[in-house]
């Protein structure tokens, strides 16, 4: 009986840490590391935008000084309802940025709704748009920068990325693994 509950124990733990790893395996890359894959998806990439319902001074001061190095301006827009959505993106449009980005997954609104808007226009205005989960690639996003183990994999959906002009890179021994879905 001893056994058998020990057994159980074991397998339990097991369990527990199988799920562990597979969930941690897969995160969204920090944000200095997000901005340099999307500098070299779009080489000329000056401009970002993002819309955000629960932009933080930290989330735009993080988004901020992570694009200096590149160069790039990020503008955020805050949403306070799904209905700001589409006059936030027009006035991003008038800013003439290059790239939406929505930098965090915790934002139930852009995850959502907001995404369902952005991906239609970003894709008529030839823009693309970066998301922290790999299950929006399909969905019509352009990119999805993770942190593997110690590795940064970029998932490049290839057929908005010729929508909008993006660059592939093809560098198999750099920093960055790219994967095209």
């Amino acid at each position: 009986m001893r056994l058998k509950i020990q057994l159980i124990v074991v397998c339990t733990v097991l369990i527990c840490l199988i799920m562990v790893s597979t969930l941690a395996a897969q995160t969204p890359a920090g944000y200095p590391q997000q901005l340099f894959v999307m500098t070299k998806l779009v080489p000329s990439l000056k401009t970002i935008g993002v819309i955000s319902s629960n932009a933080t001074d930290q989330l735009i001061q993080r988004t901020n000084i992570a694009g200096l190095p590149y160069g790039v301006k990020v503008y955020i827009a805050k949403a306070g309802t799904p209905r700001d959505i589409p006059g936030l993106y027009q006035s991003l449009i008038k800013k003439e940025v290059q790239m939406i980005w929505i930098p965090d997954k915790s934002d139930e609104m852009m995850m959502e709704k907001g995404f369902e808007y952005l991906r239609e226009m970003a894709l008529e205005n030839k823009i693309g748009l970066c998301v922290p989960e790999t299950k929006m690639i399909p969905e019509g996003a352009l990119c999805s920068i993770q942190l593997e183990g110690n590795k940064v994999v970029a998932y490049i959906n290839k057929r908005v990325a010729q929508v909008t002009g993006a660059t592939i890179p093809n560098d198999p021994n750099g920093s960055v693994k790219y994967i095209i879905k």
